[in-house]
């Protein structure tokens, strides 16, 4: 992941920091010892998560973080950013902690008027095994429905999902998880516009092969 992309897009970085799990004491040095260098402050910011997490950093973690602070945009330029492979990792089941997690980040999304999900935690070398979009037009008295499907292939392993909402003005549909997830065969999440409304959604696997 090239954080010197990323840094040039950030606004609130304070925000993320604290979402990031970084203290005011290291945001206040950063902020002192990079003065008047926006992108610098910023940059620095993410290289401090990058060493200073207490768990692996991972897409999935910075993905949440910057969905939370209102940057779902980024959220996907992040998680598109990731297209190297790794070796195999044991796959995870999603835990109850997790899907409250991701809970959160859905809610989080709709007030900022996107209808996103956000699955699983994957690797920042994992990359995108699969890709759909789905774009319908609104009809009188009518809701649009369409399923995202992805079996994975024998060498593939699942790690994240994301169903990210192309609209931005909380007119869009909603997204639910049927079956599957990370750690799991498959995939399969039903998106369902508002009544008389069309929908835009973009679909993304993500995980490693081996």
């Amino acid at each position: 992941m090239n954080f010197q992309d990323l840094a040039g897009k950030i606004v609130e970085w304070r925000f993320l920091g604290r979402r990031l799990g970084l203290t005011e004491g290291i945001l206040d040095d950063i902020e002192r010892d990079n003065r008047g260098e926006s992108k610098e402050i910023k940059y620095q910011t993410l290289l401090q998560w990058k060493r200073q997490s207490t768990q692996p950093p991972t897409i999935g973690c910075l993905a949440k973080a910057l969905t939370e602070v209102d940057r779902a945009d980024l959220a996907v330029f992040v998680m598109q950013e990731s297209k190297k492979p790794i070796p195999q990792v044991i796959p995870r089941k999603i835990t109850l902690a997790m899907k409250r997690n991701h809970a959160s980040i859905t809610k989080k999304a709709k007030m900022t008027g996107r209808h996103n999900i956000v699955l699983g935690d994957n690797s920042v070398e994992d990359f995108v095994l699969y890709r759909d979009r789905c774009r319908e037009y609104g009809m009188f008295l009518q809701r649009k429905v369409h399923t995202f499907q992805y079996h994975k292939k024998p060498n593939e392993t699942i790690t994240g999902v994301l169903v990210y909402d192309n609209w931005d003005d909380n007119t869009g549909g909603n997204a639910q998880r049927i079956a599957g997830g990370p750690g799991e065969n498959c995939i399969e999440v039903k998106v369902t516009s508002q009544l008389h409304r069309g929908m835009d959604f973009t679909f993304f696997v993500y995980g490693h092969k081996r």
